[in-house]
């Protein structure tokens, strides 16, 4: 689903990829095959309540963009629990952080992959975890050549929201970004929990 709220060429191509890439890998890392997305209706008085927020950068080719995931570490004990067959409150807090900070590593990875694929090279920051309660989300903004999306991803543990930022220079940079629906991988490893 593209942004409707896209102020520059190419960004709502580069948003929907990086929603994609979030569902996809979501769906693995969150150990959920029926993980839904769904857009956030954005109002200035719309905020996260969740605790905790993993953030990745990616930066070149004229664009700079930010992903953030806001989360609750009982989601994420719940996730562990299932993967490891412990009890929630045996799960250590590196690994909770571990889990979220992988889910943007990957969901980032996959975000530079597909603007590489459209010929634009980006670097990929290190993913941090740290405190983010009652981030508002608001779509207010002067400048022109900045775009916002946010969605939540679904589980059946519960919801993480996710924001993207995306900042661009020159103007057309982004207008070669085309974006198709990949078709579904087929790998046998898929599903594994791979941590930093």
């Amino acid at each position: 689903m593209a942004s409707e709220s896209s102020k520059f060429a190419g960004s709502a191509a580069v948003m929907a990829a990086v929603k994609h890439a979030a569902k996809t890998e979501g769906s693995g890392q969150l150990r959920d095959a029926d993980l839904q997305l769904s857009s956030v209706v954005v109002t200035p008085e719309a905020a996260v309540r969740d605790h905790w927020m993993s953030l990745i950068l990616l930066a070149g080719g004229g664009i700079r963009m930010t992903l953030k995931a806001f989360y609750n570490t009982n989601l994420c004990r719940r996730v562990l629990a299932d993967i490891t067959g412990q009890k929630p409150e045996e799960i250590a807090d590196h690994f909770v952080s571990d889990l979220m900070r992988e889910l943007l590593n990957r969901v980032g990875g996959s975000a530079k992959r597909m603007l590489g694929d459209a010929g634009l090279t980006v670097g990929l920051s290190l993913p941090l975890v740290t405190r983010g309660f009652d981030q508002i989300f608001s779509n207010s903004t002067n400048q022109r050549d900045t775009d916002f999306e946010h969605w939540v991803l679904k589980t059946k543990y519960g919801a993480v929201a996710m924001s993207a930022e995306l900042t661009r220079a020159p103007a057309d940079c982004l207008n070669k970004f085309e974006w198709i629906v990949p078709a579904p991988k087929t790998d046998a490893d898929d599903g594994e929990l791979d941590f930093l």
